[in-house]
């Protein structure tokens, strides 16, 4: 099979090549506060003089004046849209994206697939990792600033400290659910939402304030009465209109929980020889 050719018929197909493109595209819309649709999964706004490109409310990627396309999302982010950018990426730039394992991409300009002559799949393998601010030249396809592979930067005797954090946290989390004290705070919960009649909102661990909580929990080996309320009200059971949860659903939950933010939790702790990234890092 001749892979460039086929590599090049994908470029090719791409809406869009450059920033004089993106801004010849936008050009034609007709109303730049609502933005410009872009095939039938994205919406492009203007942004100063850079021009960024948008997939349900999550701004994906900026092109800059420079002829500079990057990307404003970390592996977290991409989770909730990855499927999207798998199949349809593509179509609307010239970059290639692929999922590695939980929260974690490859993402490569095609201009650099053609160039190395081997198939998009076997290219994507050994791209750069997705992180916030990765960056590719439109014009040669040159990833500008990748990274070393997360696998590849482990801190050994760092990593051997935060997994006993790990455990010890999961061991109160354990231990609260044998004494009581969760399905104490269930039922507390449940008595305030049946008096005030308001349902409880669900935490987004991705943000500061929760994330922050969360890290600080691990780090500090405690376990405090506002993480236990959060974990409970992100339960799959908070509306309670049928069921209640358990304290067996809350253990559960966190271990979802720290699978979900495994790699942003690690970062802050230095588990990796790199610069945080991301905004939950």
């Amino acid at each position: 099979m001749d892979y460039t050719e086929y590599t090049r018929r994908m470029f090719n197909d791409a809406q869009i090549h450059s920033y004089e493109g993106v801004k010849n595209y936008f050009a034609t819309c007709r109303n730049p506060e609502k933005g410009k649709p872009l095939k039938t999964w994205a919406r492009i706004f203007r942004r100063g003089d850079d021009y960024v490109i948008c997939c349900d409310s999550v701004e994906v990627l900026k092109i800059t004046p420079d002829n500079k396309l990057t990307f404003l999302i970390d592996g977290v982010q991409g989770r909730m849209i990855g499927q999207t950018l798998a199949s349809s990426l593509h179509r609307a730039v010239p970059v290639a994206w692929m999922r590695v394992s939980t929260n974690r991409y490859r993402v490569i300009h095609l201009l650099a697939v053609e160039k190395s002559g081997k198939s998009l799949w076997q290219s994507l393998k050994t791209a750069p990792e997705l992180f916030e601010g990765i960056t590719f030249d439109l014009t040669t396809g040159e990833c500008v600033n990748a990274r070393k592979d997360l696998k590849e930067s482990i801190r050994p005797e760092i990593r051997k400290e935060w997994l006993r954090k790990l455990r010890v946290f999961k061991r109160n989390i354990k231990l609260r659910a044998k004494m009581g004290v969760i399905d104490g705070l269930i039922k507390q919960m449940r008595e305030e939402r049946d008096n005030s009649g308001n349902g409880f909102r669900r935490p987004d661990w991705n943000s500061p304030p929760w994330f922050d909580l969360l890290y600080n929990s691990i780090s500090n080996e405690e376990c405090s009465t506002e993480l236990l309320r959060g974990l409970i009200a992100s339960s799959g059971y908070a509306a309670w209109y049928m069921s209640m949860p358990t304290s067996n659903h809350v253990v559960g939950l966190s271990d979802t929980l720290l699978n979900q933010l495994s790699i942003a939790l690690r970062e802050k702790f230095g588990v990796f020889d790199i610069q945080p990234r991301g905004k939950a890092a």
